[in-house]
């Protein structure tokens, strides 16, 4: 729906932008409904807790690696709804334990520090980490031992304290004051903004105006920060050591412990790269996908991973020129409607959708659309409990999707606004 130079094209497609029109409504209502506040990179959840501690790649070495002392960190992203939900549970429970020295209790935040969380093979939010616990080798090491990914409940507090429990036994008995099940009244309050139960106020809406060029415009920038930061964190996520894939030689320098991508991760990338440089609005931005499909695709045909290292470096040289560098590490600043992340994301899916059925209308790119977008919310997302209800819906052909015939675009997208809708 959009031309080249980025401006729209009116005419035939004023009922494609009337469908964004719907959509835009729809993406701030879910977000906020999901999100309390205006989640971004650069805002951390725990920034002015007294017993969860944030911690920077630096304090996680010098405090966690180096010490003896017990720590069970919370890995998340600040985008994250699920994560942001489980804020005040994590809270509780740390508090839960104050005035135990055996345990401390730590917090890092994924969206600002996901070279940190790749090498502790962090691939959901929200993720526990134990570190340091007697007679557990994984907990020794700078990946800790899995406690729990995803599931988790603000209503839980008591669970996660037994289980914590449970953790520290062989270190001997608790002192007497410490791991008390916290009372709502004795339970530790974060920030408002960090807080809110799913029942409280709201953050106030974006008025949303009426379709017209530049509000179309706009939902593509946001589109396009959204797709920057996904390539940038969202391929972090999928990343694993290359001590994992075994032997393989590598498309970029790597050892043993270097991040890579591959295997259906690889595949998934190189597919979706493929798929948004024919149908991305922005053609200098299909030019630069096009070049680092390239990329992703070169090694998938060399049956070697590729290093994360390289494909950083390719993601440098061949970047959305529309979009600032910047935004791939941090998205405060660079959006146009959107307040967060999934917002943004929903913005890319429903503008590719409509897209793709107004220039390649009964073309085989039109049934490529669902499958593309399934794969990359499998493979480089990080909510855990978002990707799983995503999945179902589509695995389990609801809302007739496995109705739709290939080349029915207008299907497939109104098919992908009521599951956002849901």
């Amino acid at each position: 729906v959009f031309a080249s130079s980025r401006a729209v094209r009116l005419g035939s497609t004023s009922g494609a932008l009337m469908y964004l029109g719907m959509s835009c409504l729809l993406f701030f209502s879910v977000c906020a409904a999901l999100a309390p506040r205006a989640a971004r990179a650069g805002r951390p959840l725990f920034a002015s807790s007294n017993v969860v501690k944030e911690l920077t790649p630096e304090q996680f070495k010098a405090e966690v690696l180096s010490s003896k002392t017990a720590w069970f960190v919370d890995f998340y992203a600040d985008w994250c709804p699920h994560c942001i939900h489980f804020a005040p549970t994590w809270e509780s429970v740390a508090a839960s334990f104050q005035g135990d020295v055996r345990v401390k209790f730590g917090a890092v935040d994924c969206a600002i520090y996901s070279t940190l969380c790749g090498s502790a093979q962090v691939h959901a939010y929200p993720t526990l980490l134990a570190f340091n616990l007697p007679g557990d080798a994984a907990a020794k090491s700078n990946k800790g031992t899995a406690l729990q990914v995803g599931g988790f409940s603000k209503d839980k507090v008591a669970g996660e304290i037994k289980m914590i429990q449970n953790k520290l036994l062989p270190l001997g008995p608790a002192p007497t004051a410490a791991s008390k099940v916290p009372s709502e009244a004795a339970s530790p309050k974060l920030a408002p903004s960090q807080a809110e139960a799913p029942g409280a106020a709201r953050q106030p809406q974006p008025q949303e105006p009426g379709p017209s060029p530049k509000l179309a415009a706009q939902r593509l920038a946001d589109a396009e920060v959204a797709l920057l930061y996904a390539l940038r964190q969202g391929t972090a996520l999928a990343a694993t050591q290359a001590s994992s894939l075994g032997k393989e030689k590598l498309r970029g320098s790597a050892g043993a412990d270097q991040l890579v991508l591959g295997g259906e991760a690889l595949r998934e990338l190189a597919l979706w790269l493929t798929f948004l440089s024919q149908v991305l609005p922005d053609a200098a931005a299909r030019g630069s996908l096009l070049q680092l499909a390239a990329v992703a695709q070169a090694a998938q045909d060399s049956g070697a991973p590729l290093s994360m290292a390289a494909w950083l470096e390719a993601l440098d040289a061949h970047f959305i020129s529309s979009v600032p560098k910047a935004a791939g590490e941090d998205l405060a600043g660079h959006w146009q409607i959107c307040t967060t992340y999934t917002c943004g994301l929903w913005t890319l899916f429903h503008v590719v959708l409509v897209g793709v059925t107004d220039e390649h209308r009964g073309g085989p790119l039109v049934g490529e659309a669902l499958p593309r977008i399934r794969g990359f919310v499998s493979h480089f997302f990080g909510c855990k409990e978002c990707v799983q209800h995503w999945l179902h819906m589509y695995d389990s052909c609801q809302l007739g999707r496995c109705d739709l015939a290939p080349e029915d675009g207008r299907g497939a997208a109104l098919w992908l606004w009521q599951v956002h809708n849901n």
